[in-house]
């Protein structure tokens, strides 16, 4: 859920500024994830004591999207009609032989190196999953430099 926190405006009015996503609380302690650098430039205004706000907006939009691509699933209206059967049987999707690329990123490891075949080469669907800090955003920008003809690429935290 968005926190948001009270900001005086040039007009003398006060305004609720999004700062970042709650993350945690602790008794009196409010712990928030601040993504951007925006964010970042508004903790100096955060006072050590007072009031937040919660802006439920967005978690109402992924709410909705969620429902949607979930109906979409059920109803068998996805982009990928098969993606039902691949997601219960991963077995089922083809690839292409794995080919040599010329990585754009100097620096993957070997294991990012094998991701971005296995994941150029793959025909209908590719997850990397894995810890913080193991490479994943990294293979994933490797294989959108790649620029595939029919490349989607889906984030979730």
């Amino acid at each position: 859920m968005a926190v948001t926190v009270p900001t005086q405006q040039p007009n003398g009015r006060t305004r609720s500024v999004p700062v970042g996503n709650l993350r945690d609380v602790r008794g009196r302690t409010v712990h928030v994830d601040m993504p951007d650098a925006r964010s970042r430039r508004i903790t100096e205004d955060i006072p050590q004591r007072g009031r937040l706000g919660l802006d439920p907006r967005q978690v109402l939009s992924d709410s909705r999207r969620q429902r949607s691509a979930l109906n979409a699933f059920l109803n068998g209206e996805m982009v990928n009609p098969g993606l039902g059967n691949l997601i219960v049987e991963p077995s089922g999707t083809t690839r292409t032989p794995e080919p040599d690329l010329d990585y754009y990123h100097g620096h993957l490891s070997d294991d990012n190196k094998e991701t971005v075949r296995k994941a150029v080469s793959s025909n209908e669907l590719f997850l990397i999953q894995g810890p913080p800090g193991t490479g994943k955003t990294t293979a994933i920008a490797e294989r959108v430099c790649d620029n595939g003809p029919n490349l989607r690429t889906l984030s979730w935290k």
